[in-house]
């Protein structure tokens, strides 16, 4: 129950570029989604979907940020002939110009 007698408003306005950035969200809230760092292979990846039961994962990129990879994007990369031991890193940055770019609108 929220007492109505606070000193200071319970919720105020924050524009989007203020806020946290969705790296700092999964940091504090890691049971969010499954986060795997930079030089994590493609099988260890499918290892970490298939045992979790999620079906995304947040890749760290370094100062290159951060990449969101899907279990299609798995089999996409073994349908395309990328090895199982490749970077996962190293095949999100080979693969971005072939993505659908999707963008968020900064009101």
């Amino acid at each position: 129950m929220v007492h109505t007698r606070a000193r200071t408003p319970l919720l105020r306005y924050m524009p989007l570029w203020e806020g946290p950035t969705v790296g700092e969200v999964l940091q504090q809230h890691s049971y969010l989604t499954e986060v795997c760092p930079r030089g994590i292979t493609l099988s260890e990846v499918a290892e970490k979907l298939a045992g979790t039961g999620r079906t995304s994962v947040v890749v760290e990129l370094g100062t290159d940020g951060i990449g969101l990879l899907t279990e299609n994007d798995i089999m996409r990369a073994y349908i395309d002939g990328w090895t199982r031991d490749y970077c996962i890193a190293d095949y999100l940055m080979a693969t971005e110009s072939q993505r659908e770019a999707v963008h968020l609108q900064v009101p």
